[in-house]
């Protein structure tokens, strides 16, 4: 039987803590405040949504994200975002 005391610190322990600090991955699936990551920062949870839209790029396309683009791999870590184009246009 589990009491309600043991199951909030067992919630406790799994969850994420509010900040993370660290460097690791894969290049290209890195969100780009890892990749400027100097040990002073913290990030979150909004990195492993960055990484799991290049997953579905790569499952989508079969290539690896930002690959052959060297420009604009650069552009994202300089903090650019795409243009948008109106709907009309797409």
């Amino acid at each position: 039987m589990l009491y309600q005391g043991e199951y909030r610190e067992s919630i406790s322990r799994l969850a994420p803590p509010s900040g993370t600090k660290g460097f690791g991955g894969t290049e290209g699936f890195m969100a780009p405040e890892i990749m400027r990551y100097n040990g002073e920062e913290e990030y979150n949870e909004k990195v492993d949504c960055f990484s799991y839209g290049m997953l579905l790029y790569e499952i989508v396309t079969v290539r690896q994200p930002f690959e052959g683009h060297e420009a604009v791999k650069e552009a994202v870590l300089d903090g650019a975002r795409p243009s948008l184009s109106p709907r009309s246009n797409v």
